[in-house]
């Protein structure tokens, strides 16, 4: 079959979350013997920004979605479906949906991964006050905009289960949304090397630094988690592992004595010698991912109940869950006073990644999303004078 893959981001399993499930489609898709057509966007400049960001606005759509419009990428992508005989469409990100002409989406996936209308609804009261008011708008936005994408798709497709139940809520009962679990790439992050725990203690935490919800989480650590844990143990260290930190960020780090590894590129490094992983989030939405690479690095994790809701790892089982101060205090306080404790910890963590979320979960959770949403186009195709259904197996094209 000839699939179109309109991806936000080019496939890149090392990528951010986009991009990693562009990665995960693609390569499901060539395993099966799919003829796979790729768009990306390309960088979209200051003008076409502008000029996006006004006709949002003016057309009541999100900013997200306006300042990232192609012409381009249209203009390509109207050439393939011209020239090719494309059987289906699939979308990765809201920001890519508005790509699929109006009469393909009763044929296509949308592959939103999260709900970028759930997650802004975590942001309100919680940013100063300019940005809450546009994201409060952007809010109302984009939940119309996803709701639209609900009512025009065969599929829809999410990683965690409330952005599941939310975008059901938002459906009518005949509801196209499907969770497919996101595959953590085992292979990869279990190559760890693994130190014995240290003395003083280091923690970490690891995330996109340019994004809100990591910001806001970094500012909750520093600010309230990591002076609790050097009263504690003054002689601890902590560490803040990302991409794009901001001016204002790294000057925050620098007074609270954190370190800092901008842009690293390879972050099983900076996990080596993690006493455990700290995640305090209270923003977003969606699956975690820090989190459960972390699990398959061998990383004990002390997260938010937040954090876990959409993983739903088992708290002392998988996974240690604290949402104060002193709850992370003693939480560490288990971990560097009782090692086979975080041995069994990580022990059971690897074993659930490895049963829940294993590529092999994800693929066939996206094959069977695939092929509901394939099986009325082939009866359709199938009909007197129709082109039947073709199986090429071809890399990428386009």
């Amino acid at each position: 079959m000839n699939v179109l893959l309109i991806a936000n981001r080019p496939p890149d399993p090392r990528g951010k979350g986009d991009a990693k499930i562009a990665y995960l489609v693609n390569d499901a898709l060539l395993s099966e013997g799919h003829c796979v057509f790729l768009a990306v966007p390309s960088g979209v400049n200051r003008v076409s920004k502008t000029i996006g960001a006004a006709t949002a606005l003016v057309c009541g759509e999100p900013l997200q979605v306006g300042v990232t419009r192609s012409r381009r990428l249209r203009h390509e992508i109207d050439e393939m479906l011209r020239i090719h005989d494309i059987e289906l469409i699939v979308a990765v990100h809201t920001r890519t949906a508005h790509y699929v002409p109006r009469e393909r989406r009763s044929g296509s996936i949308a592959f939103l991964y999260d709900s970028c209308a759930l997650g802004y609804a975590t942001y309100a009261g919680r940013l100063p006050y300019w940005m809450d008011a546009v994201f409060r708008v952007e809010q109302r936005r984009m939940m119309r905009f996803e709701r639209t994408i609900l009512q025009q798709f065969a599929r829809v497709a999410v990683l965690a289960q409330p952005d599941l139940r939310y975008l059901t809520s938002l459906s009518s009962p005949a509801s196209p949304v499907v969770r497919i679990p996101y595959a953590v790439d085992f292979a990869y992050f279990s190559q760890t090397v693994r130190r014995p725990a240290g003395d003083p203690p280091l923690f970490v935490f690891v995330g996109q630094l340019g994004y809100i919800p990591n910001q806001d989480a970094v500012r909750q650590l520093v600010g309230e988690v990591w002076p609790a844990i050097r009263r504690r143990w003054p002689r601890a260290r902590m560490r803040v592992v990302g991409a794009r930190p901001g001016r204002s960020l790294r000057a925050l780090l620098a007074t609270r004595d954190v370190e800092l590894a901008a842009d690293v590129e390879d972050v099983r490094t900076e996990l080596e010698d993690a006493t455990a992983l700290l995640v305090p989030m209270r923003l977003g939405t969606g699956i975690q991912t820090k989190v459960l690479e972390a699990m398959a690095a061998g990383v004990p994790v002390i997260c938010s109940g937040f954090a876990n809701r959409g993983i739903n790892a088992t708290p002392r089982e998988h996974l240690l869950v604290a949402d104060s101060p002193a709850e992370y205090v003693t939480a560490a306080e288990h971990l560097v006073e009782d090692p086979g404790l975080a041995q069994r910890l990580t022990e059971r963590a690897r074993r659930w990644v490895v049963d829940e979320h294993a590529p092999a979960v994800f693929k066939a959770g996206f094959l069977q999303a695939l092929s509901e949403v394939a099986r009325p186009l082939s009866g359709a195709l199938a009909r007197p004078g129709a082109l039947g259904l073709r199986l090429r197996k071809e890399g990428h094209a386009g």
